[in-house]
C-alpha cells in the first residue's frame, strides 16, 4: 500500500515538472554591449564569414581565382615552346661543265645555303712535264739554254695561250714516265712540273647544305638535286 502511495507520488511530481518546463516563458535574447563613446554599433559575424574575410598571416588576402584553380592564369613555364629550327640537310646537284657552274644565281645560292663545289676531273690522255711560265720570252729563252747546257734536250719555249713563256719537256702517255723526267729536272735545280692532260674537261658537282630545300629548288628549277648519300657534306 505504501509503494503504491510512493509511486503515485513520483508521477505526480514529474507531471508538474514536466508541466512547468513546458509553460515557462523563453529567454531573453543576448544584449549586445553599446559603447557609450558614440560610433557604429558593433555586429557579430558568423565563424565561417570571418574565418573567409581574414587574411592569411604574413601576406595579403589572395584575390579570386587564386591558389591553383581550374581558372588560374598559366605561368611562363607552362606556356607552349617555340618550335625548333629544321635541321640542316645536304642536297647534291650535277654534274656540271664550266659553263653551266658560271652561270648559277651565287648571291642566291650562298644565301640559301652553304656552298662547296667538287671538281671531278677527267679522264687523263697523257702527262705534261713543263717548266712554269717565265715573266717574258728573253727570260724563258735563257732558262731554256741553261737547261740544255744540263744535259736536257726535247725543250721548248711556248708563245700562245695561258703557257705562253713556259718551256715544255715532253709529253707521257704514263705517269711513272713523266715523273721521272720532273725527278731529275728537279735534281738538277729546275722547277719542273707534271701537268696531266685530260681527254675530257672536268665536271663539277655542287653540295649544298641547307634548311630550306624547297627555296633551294624553287631557286634551281631546272637543276636535279638529290642527298648527299655516300658524299662528304658541305661544310
Amino acid at each position: 500500500m505504501l509503494t503504491r502511495a510512493l509511486i503515485v507520488v513520483l508521477a505526480v511530481l514529474n507531471l508538474g515538472v514536466a508541466a512547468w518546463w513546458i509553460a515557462r516563458p523563453a529567454p531573453p535574447p543576448p544584449r549586445v554591449p553599446v559603447s557609450t563613446a558614440g560610433g557604429a554599433p558593433l555586429q557579430l559575424l558568423a565563424p565561417a564569414a570571418a574565418s573567409a574575410d581574414v587574411p592569411q598571416a604574413g601576406g595579403e588576402a589572395e584575390p579570386d581565382g587564386a591558389g591553383g584553380g581550374d581558372d588560374a592564369p598559366a605561368t611562363p613555364a607552362a606556356q607552349a615552346r617555340p618550335a625548333e629550327p629544321p635541321a640542316p640537310q645536304c642536297l647534291r646537284a650535277g654534274p656540271l661543265t664550266e659553263q653551266e657552274l658560271a652561270r648559277l644565281p651565287r648571291a642566291g645560292l650562298e644565301q640559301l645555303a652553304q656552298v662547296r663545289q667538287v671538281e671531278e676531273p677527267g679522264p687523263v690522255a697523257q702527262y705534261r712535264v713543263l717548266i712554269p711560265p717565265a715573266p717574258d720570252r728573253a727570260v724563258a729563252q735563257a732558262m731554256a739554254a741553261r737547261i740544255r747546257q744540263a744535259g736536257f734536250d726535247d725543250l721548248m719555249v711556248l708563245s700562245k695561250g695561258e703557257d705562253a713563256n713556259a718551256i715544255a719537256l715532253g709529253s707521257y702517255r704514263q705517269r711513272d714516265s713523266a715523273e721521272r723526267r720532273v725527278q731529275s729536272l728537279r735534281a738538277a735545280g729546275f722547277p719542273a712540273e707534271l701537268r696531266p692532260v685530260p681527254r675530257a674537261p672536268s665536271r663539277w658537282w655542287l653540295e649544298l647544305r641547307t634548311t630550306q630545300p624547297d627555296a633551294l629548288r624553287a631557286l634551281l628549277p631546272g637543276l636535279a638535286l638529290a642527298p648527299c648519300t655516300g658524299r662528304r657534306a658541305a661544310r
